[in-house]
């Protein structure tokens, strides 16, 4: 009966630390930090291309249109990194290629507990061969392209069967670029 008594105070003290420090760790001024490199979050992105569709807006004619994974960069000492996406639209006598560079913010969505990518702004367009007439309809194209396949994209889900991350639901405090990874900040 001692032993029992010792046993179950034991588990009792064992389970009051462990929570102790887990709630020192998320109320810390760091709380729970996620890195990830440029290739975890390109293989995130992976999974959902190439996507092929037509498009009748704004090209002059529908043409279908396929659109290749994005390449991840991180921007250095920022809160953004940029998505470069290739498209190849094929005009049916000849495919034509047009790569373009978007910078994207990070947002937490608290009702899936994921990290999205978010406010996909057009920074670079380059086309291979295209006329200089199709020009501002394929520069249409690509910030179209930007709303509907990187903002809001989800690049990262929290696992509940993961404690760490189902306690840090709450809250996104910081986001960066640091020492070639992207830093992510969790906590209460």
């Amino acid at each position: 009966m001692k032993f029992l008594t010792f046993l179950i105070f034991a588990i009792l003290g064992a389970a009051f630390v462990g929570g102790y420090f887990l709630w020192i760790k998320i109320g810390s001024e760091d709380g729970i930090v996620l890195t990830f490199t440029e290739t975890q979050i390109e293989e995130r992105l992976d999974k959902k291309f190439p996507i092929t569709e037509n498009f009748k807006e704004p090209l002059p004619v529908p043409l279908p249109v396929t659109v290749q994974a994005p390449e991840i960069f991180f921007i250095p000492d920022s809160d953004r990194l940029r998505a470069k996406i290739t498209a190849e639209i094929d005009a049916i006598l000849r495919k034509y290629e047009a790569t373009a560079t978007f910078s994207c913010g990070i947002r937490y969505e608290p009702s899936d507990h994921s990290l999205r990518l978010i406010d996909p702004v057009v920074e670079e367009i380059e086309t291979s061969k295209l006329p200089k007439k199709y020009q501002e309809a394929v520069n249409l194209l690509a910030t179209l392209l930007a709303q509907r396949y990187l903002n809001d994209q989800p690049v990262y889900k929290l696992k509940d069967t993961d404690v760490k991350d189902r306690t840090a639901k709450l809250l996104l405090k910081g986001v960066e670029v640091k020492d070639g990874l992207l830093v992510v900040k969790l906590g209460l």
